[in-house]
């Protein structure tokens, strides 16, 4: 079939492994401020590793790589993406250890040691009762930050296909590159009969006969070079599914394609959906979150105390409690909390050199593709049917 951007994609596996890269490449979670929506995420990236061994042997097997077998070996192998699954667990790991209360004391005391008559033995249990909800505040940011783990996992997930699409167009390339090499040398080689019977004949001079044959050396260094670079683009796509030493294979796409470019104004309009943009705005709900902890903080804590004292004059045990709190005459946590609200509002000025640093890529992106599509028209309009009617002639 043929995608959007032209790209032969034929799936030589069974249906199974069809229908799970249909799945996973397409897959659209992770965008979303919702922390429900992330749920099913995290279990989808766990099972995902799990599947990933199953997978990777057959398509490692294989001697031809379409674009989707090289973004599915990258979803399955690449190292990066399977270092996730420990930032999950340990994610997870970190609301475990938020939702626990303060564990209980016991504390013993003997006094009038000097005084046996005298003397009072005091066994007293202790608990920290929190106060101001700082529970619920680690567990909401604890799980906030869990929700931007999966988040951030889904926009490496993307940009690594975008990084992967664009090695795969480069070993497609050098592919092409090579067999044209291949071409133009053997069409020299079938020239040489031809200069050396004009030399023989007296009809070429030296100079032919000397740019003729750095015509013929050149095109042997640029084959060379050729595979040369086919090696190098292989080693920089198969490292992104974490296999440094298999070159051994071909790459199947179609690269004769024009593809329609979207006005500048509906690709501004993009922007608010780019990855860092996402996670900014992301990043307001962890901030949030981090100044209601800090506000929880300044609220003290209630000790609790209580238990038997044994009183020896009297030989009875009596029982005693207390209690111990804090007074929040100075110390109630606002420097804390002042710069946690300094961080939530520095982030609307990062957002907007966010917002300037990719709308400046984007008209710099913009304006090189149209470049490359008037040279592209002129190269496919009149340089090429003049070079191959040039051609033409002279082989006649």
């Amino acid at each position: 079939m043929k995608t959007k951007q032209g790209f032969n994609l034929r799936m030589p596996m069974c249906n199974i492994y069809c229908i799970f890269i249909k799945k996973t490449i397409n897959i659209e979670v992770g965008f979303s401020f919702n922390p429900q929506v992330h749920v099913p995420m995290v279990k989808f990236i766990l099972w995902n590793f799990l599947l990933s061994s199953f997978f990777c042997q057959a398509l490692c097997a294989q001697t031809s790589h379409t674009l989707a077998d090289a973004l599915a070996l990258t979803l399955l192998n690449n190292s990066e993406l399977s270092s996730f699954n420990y930032d999950i667990r340990a994610s997870e790991a970190r609301i475990l250890q938020a939702g626990f209360r303060p564990n209980p004391a016991l504390d013993t005391e003997t006094e009038n040691l000097g005084a046996p008559i005298f003397m009072q033995t005091t066994l007293l249990l202790s608990q920290l009762i929190e106060l101001g909800g700082k529970r619920n505040a680690r567990l909401k940011l604890s799980k906030t930050e869990r929700d931007r783990v999966t988040l951030e996992y889904e926009v490496r997930k993307r940009q690594l296909f975008v990084d992967t699409t664009l090695l795969f167009i480069d070993v497609l390339t050098s592919q092409q590159k090579i067999a044209f090499y291949e071409k133009n040398l053997k069409n020299l080689q079938g020239f040489s009969t031809i200069v050396d019977k004009r030399i023989k004949a007296g009809k070429a001079s030296v100079i032919e006969e000397s740019n003729f044959t750095i015509l013929l050396t050149t095109a042997m260094i640029d084959l060379k070079n050729a595979h040369n670079d086919l090696k190098t683009a292989k080693n920089k796509l198969s490292a992104q599914w974490n296999d440094t030493n298999s070159g051994a294979y071909m790459v199947d796409g179609d690269l004769d394609w024009t593809a329609e470019v979207i006005s500048l104004e509906e690709m501004g309009g993009l922007i608010q959906e780019h990855p860092q943009i996402v996670l900014s705005y992301f990043e307001d709900n962890i901030r949030t979150a981090r100044v209601a902890l800090e506000k929880s903080k300044a609220y003290p804590d209630l000790n609790l105390r209580g238990g038997p004292r044994y009183l020896n004059e009297a030989k009875k045990w009596v029982w005693v409690v207390g209690f111990y709190i804090p007074i929040p005459v100075s110390d109630r946590n606002q420097g804390r909390i002042w710069e946690a609200y300094e961080n939530l509002e520095k982030l609307e000025k990062e957002r907007e050199v966010i917002w300037t640093k990719l709308y400046t890529e984007l008209n710099n992106s913009y304006s090189t593709i149209q470049t490359v599509f008037s040279e592209l028209n002129l190269l496919k309009n009149i340089v090429l049917p003049a070079a191959q009617r040039a051609y033409n002639f002279s082989y006649k």
